[in-house]
């Protein structure tokens, strides 16, 4: 009889794939600005872009609002206001500080209230609440008969997709038919 025939040789142990290597942990995107170094001395020590920034995205390095200044000084003068004011002072004084009217021309006193805008926009209104806009669009911040002031908000790099204030336009009566127009710092044109 022939030899059997010689046993199959071994079959190798059978090991599980070899898993793909494991990615390195995803580490948060790095932000442009880190608002926390240098804070004590923003308004001095920081860039345009690192004020912009900060303002919308962590509410830091935002500049205050500009303060208005009058039209008129009503105190300048007042010892002559007959002879040596001109008409609009006298109007403007007369109506918003009751100084230089004539008796029969002095108005009520009428209520004062203030607002304030700033940012993308954030809103202290007239009637003391507050609201933030976030969308893009034309709105009025004041619309009487007497004074008409509108803002443009828009997108920015800075902000993320979210709006902010792009430019304002303020007429009406009180400006006999002119309209100032006011627009970003980058590009924006102030006209009359």
């Amino acid at each position: 009889p022939p030899p059997p025939p010689p046993p199959p040789p071994p079959t190798p142990p059978t090991m599980p794939p070899t898993p793909p290597p494991t990615p390195p942990p995803m580490r948060p995107a790095a932000l442009p600005f880190d608002c926390n170094a240098g804070f004590s001395n923003w308004a001095a020590g920081w860039s345009a872009p690192k004020k912009a920034w900060c303002c919308a995205h962590g509410g830091k390095g935002c500049a205050p609002p500009p303060t208005a200044s009058l039209p008129f000084d009503c105190m300048a003068g007042f010892n002559n206001w007959k002879a040596g004011w001109s008409m609009p002072k006298k109007v403007w004084c007369c109506a918003h500080q009751s100084k230089g009217c004539e008796a029969a021309q002095k108005p009520a006193p009428a209520p004062s209230s203030s607002c304030l805008i700033w940012g993308d926009p954030h809103i202290n209104t007239f009637d003391h609440s507050y609201a933030n806009f976030y969308g893009e669009g034309i709105k009025w911040l004041v619309k009487t008969g007497e004074v008409h002031i509108q803002a443009r908000y828009k997108a920015t790099p800075f902000t993320n997709g979210l709006a902010a204030t792009n430019a304002v336009a303020v007429g009406g009566a009180f400006l006999q038919g002119h309209v100032l127009k006011v627009g970003p710092m980058e590009n924006g044109q102030i006209t009359w």
